[in-house]
């Protein structure tokens, strides 16, 4: 067996080596103190604390170097409301240990769920930050879930987060476009237009029941 030593930063860690499984003790090489084993030994290290990592392997050593993955943390952070077929930007921060920032990774935001969300994608600033936007909110008014996805990479782990937003209706429309005058006894046709406000028309919307009948 091969043996590393390493001391730690804070946050989850994993480690990996091609050459056969990895055992992770924390101080003293003694059964009572492994806390992580196997092909992907992954732990919550302390910082500033002292670990030993064995690899194991049959008859010849390993050539493959030690893999160290540092674990991350995604954070949403809003916003927390978008209004129906209106544009939303959607933001999140991505960090290691205890808040430093991963620069130049891909970062999927997805809103709603099922068949019916939408995603974008960003790439994370030197601050950590992602933001995206989606052009038109298609989700049904109401609380939607929004999940944040970092699919991890040679040097850091993958990590995910969830929030939510309140998807408010568009406010809508009507005018009147029939005649501006009608005569006593005479057939007459109004007419109206629904529309988004900002937008396009609407249509399939029923005309509320009940009719109305000229006065005398």
């Amino acid at each position: 067996m091969v043996w590393y030593r390493w001391t730690a930063t804070s946050g989850v860690v994993a480690f990996n080596h091609a050459g056969g499984g990895v055992s992770v003790y924390r101080g003293d090489v003694v059964a009572g103190k492994r806390i992580a084993s196997g092909s992907y030994a992954r732990f919550q290290a302390t910082a500033g604390e002292t670990y030993h990592i064995g690899v194991g392997w049959s008859g010849v050593a390993p050539g493959d170097v030690l893999t160290w993955l540092q674990g991350t943390s995604l954070r949403y952070e809003g916003p927390a409301s978008a209004t129906y077929h209106a544009p939303i930007t959607l933001r999140g921060t991505l960090a290691f240990g205890p808040g430093t920032p991963v620069v130049g990774r891909s970062v999927v935001f997805t809103l709603g769920a099922g068949s019916a969300a939408q995603q974008c994608t960003a790439t994370t600033d030197a601050n950590g930050r992602a933001q995206c936007t989606i052009g038109s909110v298609e989700q049904v008014p109401g609380t939607v879930p929004v999940g944040l996805r970092f699919i991890g990479d040679g040097q850091f782990l993958p990590s995910t987060s969830d929030g939510s937003v309140t998807v408010q209706q568009r406010a809508t429309i009507l005018a009147h476009t029939g005649p501006t005058t009608v005569a006593n006894d005479v057939p007459t046709t109004l007419r109206g237009t629904l529309s988004e406000q900002d937008g396009g028309p609407i249509g399939g919307r029923p005309q509320p029941p009940g009719r109305h009948s000229p006065s005398r």
